[in-house]
């Protein structure tokens, strides 16, 4: 397979939405866990946790919305999280 893909992991705990641990697998199969918090207000919110140690010089948000495009990454990680 040549294009992102994400899994579910769990359920986390918020006060401001839906909020979800999802592991997106890139096509090389370099894993990266992130949060996605799905707002009440409808925006969405992503955070890539463990990644500033393991690439500290690298904005991993910036690096998937740019490589993967703003739909795919959002999507992906909606979806998953809505479920």
């Amino acid at each position: 397979m040549n294009s992102l893909r994400a899994e579910f992991v769990k359920h986390t705990p918020s006060n401001q939405g839906i909020k979800a641990l999802i592991n997106l697998i890139e096509p090389n199969g370099d894993q990266h866990m992130i949060h996605c918090l799905c707002n009440y207000d409808g925006t969405t919110n992503l955070d890539f946790p463990n990644d500033h140690f393991k690439y500290p010089d690298i904005d991993m948000a910036k690096y998937f919305l740019s490589r993967y495009s703003h739909q795919t990454v959002l999507a992906l990680a909606r979806n998953l999280t809505l479920q």
